[in-house]
């Protein structure tokens, strides 16, 4: 299986960065569609990510939601130290871009001396959990099967988190979606899909 992800992954980041030069334009679509939900309508907290070149953008999306007063919270990575693995994932809050850093991926997150812990790594259970959760990803199926960059960062994250407090979409081009991606029994499946031409609803 493991070698199945590895292949496809490799296939989508090469596509992806052979259309980076049309994502700004594409994402811009795509967020104005997330926009239009009723789910993001509803959400009074959610969680997304600060999206890197070539990936389904989320500019707009945190805009609007700091404007609307939604409670916003960001991934921030702590990283192993040599021999403990590869390093966990937590939520912070996060108010504005004046908050944000460049983290260990040189990745914009949320300031450890700015903003406080919603969940620290390892610890996703917990009382207060985000009526939205945004993820990013390589490739998505219509199942809702998801394949990520490979660290493992949000499954591991996931695993321990009660999912029927928040609501998953995955966020993603169209070129993004495959009939099938290869998944394994801990990965995490997204509830809905929302690209630049569609909203879809797992069943």
């Amino acid at each position: 299986m493991s070698e199945n992800k590895s292949s496809l992954r490799a296939g989508m980041l090469a596509l992806r960065r052979g259309r980076a030069r049309g994502a700004s334009a594409l994402s811009v679509i795509l967020q104005k569609r997330m926009l239009a939900q009723p789910v993001w309508k509803r959400a009074r907290s959610l969680a997304l990510y600060v999206s890197r070149p070539g990936e389904a953008g989320t500019g707009k999306l945190l805009e609007a939601a700091w404007a609307d007063g939604k409670t916003v919270l960001l991934p921030r990575l702590i990283l192993g130290r040599p021999g403990e693995g590869r390093g966990k994932m937590g939520l912070a809050f996060c108010r504005s871009w004046a908050d944000l850093r460049p983290g260990p991926y040189g990745i914009p997150e949320p300031a450890p001396d700015l903003c406080p812990w919603a969940f620290l790594p390892g610890e996703a259970a917990g009382r207060f959990w985000p009526d939205l959760f945004l993820l990013p990803g390589v490739a998505f199926d219509l199942r809702g099967g998801r394949l990520g960059q490979g660290g493992g960062y949000y499954d591991r994250f996931l695993a321990g988190a009660d999912l029927a407090r928040s609501f998953l979409v995955g966020l993603a081009f169209s070129f993004q979606l495959k009939p099938r991606v290869p998944v394994d029994l801990w990965d995490i499946r997204v509830q809905a899909l929302c690209t630049e031409k569609r909203w879809l609803i797992i069943a």
